[in-house]
């Protein structure tokens, strides 16, 4: 009885661990959407020890959000 119980709370406590993150992340908000555009943010570090890091993500996140965009578009994000 004693290692059904145990095995029981263990099955219990590992379902619970797994699901209350996404259960954390439900939140629902229009933030950063509207009707002519979508705000992508990234914290990265661009400086200090891990900046050879940080530096090329962001850079490959702003090429891929101007090479999605038409050449108008692109242009217009650029001088924001």
């Amino acid at each position: 009885m004693s290692k059904s119980l145990t095995a029981l709370g263990l099955a219990v406590s590992a379902l619970a661990l797994t699901h209350l993150p996404a259960a954390a992340q439900t939140k629902v908000t229009n933030e950063g959407i509207s009707a002519t555009e979508i705000v992508i943010g990234t914290h990265q570090d661009l400086s200090g020890p891990v900046k050879g890091w940080g530096v090329p993500v962001s850079n490959g996140m702003k090429m891929a959000v101007e090479e999605s965009m038409p050449p108008a578009a692109s242009t217009a994000a650029k001088s924001n």
